[in-house]
Parts: structure tokens; C-alpha cells; sequence
């Protein structure tokens, strides 16, 4: 997920790309575009699902194959997903943050949980593939409370819900949206420590520590800004993931960010 923020209102602009993409582009400057020329994907195989090229794949098999391409990092798959996600949409991902799942329940548990809308029954646990069911549901209504463990289950479970990627991509926007609201500056003073023992586990990121000060400030500006999403058209521009239109995407970002 991509937030685009404007730093003089908050408006806060969050895109989605479907984790089985292929052919994810580089920029011509980067070296990974003398690999790839045409995006990550092996064209001796042709035009078939390739899993080790999708755009969750990069993360591991990129630094895996050229370790340092990209020069010196601590964190090479994030850095190659910056520059392969920036090109994809056309914008300058300046910064990433690393959510560790685990870590993602106890941040909620610590801000006292989260409230969300369920238009549907969303499974808890459940394998597609292995014909595993849930263990349960959570139940649709508005205004649901949910723990963490919930919350984690409410912005990633995906068995047997139809277009799967799609709703759990807007299910992760509301669960964005949520925290955002929860996380008031009395909520997260009150629950600090809790917050901060979780955060040790949750995040990894490359944002300077001599910007967190003026973060803070931003954090403010985004809660009292719009937060809209922007939907890349999958009906036109990604009807399946193994040759998308990178070109249709960067044209609707710029229309929507720069409007």
C-alpha cells in the first residue's frame, strides 16, 4: 500500500497494488533495468503466472540473485520495492515502514482495539489452497470492535471472499483508517509504553530519526485532512496481474494527486 501525502493539508491519497503483479517496471536509470528491461519477469516462460515474479516475490528473490545492486542497504528488499513500486505508479516513494504482523495486533491491542464496518462475513484463518475452512467468521454490522488478533484477521483474511485481493485491499485501507482515528495524541500518551514495547516488534523503517519531530507534526495534519483512495481500474487496466498496464496507473495517480 502507497500513501501519498500532501504535507501542507494532510490530504492523504492511499493506493493498493495486487501482490500477484508481474512485469513490475524499473526506472532507465536503475541498474535493475539492465536486468529486467522489460519488468521483473522471465520472457523465456512466456506470457503464464510466474509466483517467483510477482511483485511480492521481489522483496526476496531480487537481493537473493544481485546482492548490492541497488549499493549499500540495510534493507535491500524494501529499497528495490521503493524503486519498482515509485516507477510502477509514477511517483518518488521517499520512505517505507515495515509492518511485522505480529507486532501489528499488539499495536491495536494497545491503542485499545479499533472500530470498523463488516459488509460481510470475514474469515478467521482458513487455506484456499489446502481446502482448510475458517475457524470462524467475524460477523458483519456497523461500528464492530475488534482486538487485535480481529484486526489482523479483518485486514487479511481472504478464503473463499470473491474477488479476494480487491476486498482485502479495501479492507486494509479501512483498517488503515481506523488506526489513524485511533490514534489520538491523548490515546497514544495514555498507552505509550504498551505502544512502544509493540512498535519494537512491528516496525522497521527508513525515515531519519531527525524527521520523526516532524512527522509528528504531519500525523496531526492527516488526521484532521481527507483520506481518499485511488483505484487503478483493474477492469481496465489489470484484468489479470501477468501484463499490466503501468502506463493507465501512472495516469490515474497523477490525475488524482496533482488535482
Amino acid at each position: 500500500m502507497v500513501a501519498s501525502i500532501d504535507t501542507k493539508t494532510g490530504n492523504t491519497s492511499l493506493i493498493s497494488l495486487t501482490r500477484n503483479f508481474m512485469r513490475m517496471p524499473f526506472p532507465a536509470d536503475s541498474p535493475l533495468h539492465q536486468k529486467f528491461p522489460t519488468g521483473f519477469w522471465d520472457p523465456k516462460l512466456g506470457d503464464i503466472e510466474q509466483p517467483e515474479f510477482y511483485l511480492d516475490a521481489m522483496y526476496r528473490n531480487i537481493p537473493k540473485k544481485y546482492p548490492g545492486i541497488l549499493g549499500p542497504s540495510d534493507n535491500e528488499g524494501a529499497d528495490v520495492l521503493k524503486v519498482s513500486v515509485g516507477a510502477a505508479l509514477g511517483l518518488n516513494i521517499h520512505y517505507y515502514v515495515q509492518i511485522n504482523l505480529a507486532g501489528f495486533a499488539q499495536v491495536v491491542d494497545a491503542l485499545g482495539g479499533i472500530t470498523v464496518n463488516i459488509n460481510y462475513p470475514v474469515p478467521v484463518g482458513g487455506n484456499d489452497d489446502k481446502n482448510i475452512p475458517p475457524s470462524r467468521y467475524l460477523q458483519p454490522g456497523p461500528n464492530q470492535p475488534l482486538n487485535g488478533t480481529d484486526a489482523l484477521w479483518f485486514a487479511r483474511g481472504r478464503y473463499n471472499v470473491p474477488t479476494a485481493d480487491l476486498a482485502r485491499q479495501a479492507r486494509q485501507r479501512c483498517t488503515f483508517k481506523a488506526i489513524v482515528e485511533r490514534a489520538t495524541p491523548q490515546n497514544v500518551l495514555a498507552n505509550y509504553e504498551s505502544i512502544a514495547k509493540a512498535g519494537e516488534q512491528l516496525i522497521r523503517t527508513d525515515v531519519p530519526q531527525n524527521l520523526l519531530k516532524h512527522l509528528v507534526t504531519l500525523g496531526q495534519r492527516v488526521k484532521t485532512g481527507k483520506l481518499a483512495n485511488i483505484d487503478l481500474n483493474k477492469q481496465k487496466n489489470f484484468p489479470n496481474g501477468r501484463n499490466p498496464n503501468y502506463a493507465g496507473m501512472r495516469a490515474i495517480v497523477a490525475q488524482a494527486v496533482n488535482s
